[in-house]
């Protein structure tokens, strides 16, 4: 009984704006991040638990009919604020996937460096034609790793399109490619890194 009696000071102890002003926003608030978290079954749960304790609050100082009244009033108040679970959930970024790491990581860039600031642009007319090896391409590399492959189980289409990918680096070896077949080459690499990391090599 004394438990109960201390409990029901400190009840009429919290200001009165609490339950009329603290609550409701709370729970508005509350309707807010559950429609934008994808959590929207917490919803009532949470506001019946506010209508509860707000009414125990109005009847610590105001008496039981304040109390009903003040649960009439908020229960309409929260059904209100329902209406901002319809709004969409937050979108959640995509996670880049082992693939495309793998490829943002190693994908030679056969575009040149942008100048400086301090200097101008320099223009060229015409780009001379160079190998794949004089680029910065590791075509030797690439091909060792389509041998390695040959001796994973492949899908039938994986296979098929690693022979491509080898008919392919092998036309180029040695080869003087335009600044157009040197971009191709570099998609070719490309995938052939996709698949080494499709097979875990």
């Amino acid at each position: 009984m004394d438990t109960f009696s201390k409990f029901l000071s400190c009840l009429a102890a919290v200001p009165a704006w609490v339950p009329f002003v603290l609550l409701p926003l709370a729970v508005s608030v509350l309707a807010v991040l559950f429609a934008r978290l994808g959590a929207r079954r917490l919803y009532p749960v949470f506001a019946f638990g506010f209508c509860g304790l707000g009414g125990a609050l109005v009847a610590s100082f105001g008496g039981a009919t304040a109390a009903a009244v003040y649960c009439g009033l908020s229960a309409a108040f929260y059904a209100l604020c329902s209406l901002f679970l319809l709004l969409p959930p937050a979108k959640k970024k995509k996670r880049e996937s082992r693939e495309e790491r793998i490829y943002r990581k190693f994908r030679v860039e056969t575009e040149p460096a942008p100048p400086p600031d301090s200097l101008p642009p320099k223009i060229c007319c015409y780009e001379e034609p160079a190998t794949a090896e004089e680029s910065g391409m590791r075509l030797a590399y690439a091909l060792s790793l389509i041998a390695k492959l040959k001796g994973c189980k492949l899908t039938p289409a994986d296979r098929l399109e690693l022979e491509a990918l080898g008919h392919a680096l092998d036309g180029c070896r040695g080869k003087l490619l335009a600044p157009g077949e040197l971009s191709g080459l570099n998609d070719t690499l490309a995938a052939v890194l996709k698949l080494t990391a499709k097979y875990k090599l």
